[in-house]
């Protein structure tokens, strides 16, 4: 059996999502208020907070099921 072979292809650094300033609103209650964040090749990444602080919210804007205010 042989050693694994070295990759020669660098690792992307760049963040394959990234959020600045996304702000989302019902009526007068702000689910979602200026959240930023960038999450990079092989990062393992989680939501936590309680019920109502906007997780679920924040998941469907960056899918896109929500638009951004």
């Amino acid at each position: 059996m042989t050693g694994l072979a070295k990759q020669s292809t660098p690792l992307l650094k760049s963040p394959v999502v990234q959020a600045s300033g996304l702000v989302k609103s019902f009526g007068t209650l702000r689910a979602v208020d200026g959240i930023d964040f960038s999450i990079t090749p092989g990062q393992c990444f989680g939501f936590l907070g309680p019920n109502g602080a906007g997780k679920s919210t924040l998941l469907k804007l960056i899918a896109r099921q929500l638009h951004v205010d």
